[in-house]
């Protein structure tokens, strides 16, 4: 469904597009926005709608037809730049209903990328990508993003650290007796990408930790208090989005 937002007295709702069709003059919405627009919010022909496809490009057009299929002609494109710094997160997998709750808010906090991990304490894997890339799309919508998050599973903690780009600032917060977060990032180059991980319910393993280590990501801190691992996804992108 659209999400809305009161902007200045002006409530401004936006819409999700196949990025494949951003070039066209015409374009037809999935089954899913056509039902929310028609049904729910009972747009008419003509009505005006902004559309972004989750790769940078604002649309703004008229409601041409509304069945079988919501179309929109489209008037004006606009390309907006990513957020910066570029911030990413990894996690372990978790409980479900916890996840999908953390994929909502790492988006609504900026983070441009999202790597989820199996590990060793993990007690549930999925690689359904649909699932995921839906919650990042109403979470995108939600908070006026015209950039979705990546997304990136492994099925192991080896297959992650396969990926990672050399020239990239990584964290992790394990340790509640390593040096604070802020601390860290009062070093930090913003021209530089930054990947902060976290782990999942139950903790990293030390051979897993010693490996993060040798990939050259550095113990950082939340605090004294033990978090759960979505928590600890708030509190450190919080803190991120901030600096």
């Amino acid at each position: 469904m659209a999400q809305s937002r009161k902007i200045y007295g002006v409530w401004m709702e936006l819409f999700y597009c196949d990025p494949s069709k951003v070039k066209d003059s015409r374009i037809e919405l999935d089954d899913f926005e056509s039902k929310h627009i028609a049904r729910t919010l009972r747009k008419k022909s003509g009505d005006p709608l902004v559309l972004c496809d989750g790769k940078g490009h604002k649309l703004s057009g008229h409601i041409a037809a509304l069945k079988p299929r919501v179309c929109v002609d489209i008037e004006t494109s606009v390309s907006v730049p990513p957020a910066s710094p570029r911030v990413e997160i990894a996690m372990g997998f978790i409980r479900p209903q916890r996840l999908e709750w953390a994929l909502e808010k790492a988006t609504e906090l900026g983070a441009a990328g999202v790597h989820l991990i199996r590990t060793g304490h993990s007690g549930y894997f999925s690689d359904n990508r649909e699932r995921f890339n839906k919650i990042l799309r109403q979470a995108m919508k939600q908070n006026l993003r015209y950039h979705l998050p990546e997304l990136h599973l492994y099925p192991s903690l080896a297959d992650f650290l396969k990926t990672l780009p050399a020239a990239r600032i990584k964290c992790m917060a394990v340790d509640p007796h390593s040096p604070p977060l802020a601390r860290f990032l009062e070093g930090w180059d913003r021209e530089k990408p930054l990947l902060y991980l976290v782990g999942p319910e139950g903790g990293l393993s030390d051979n897993e930790t010693a490996l993060l280590s040798a990939a050259g990501f550095s113990d950082v801190s939340l605090g004294a208090y033990r978090l759960r691992a979505e928590t600890a996804v708030i509190a450190g992108l919080s803190l991120l989005m901030l600096k």
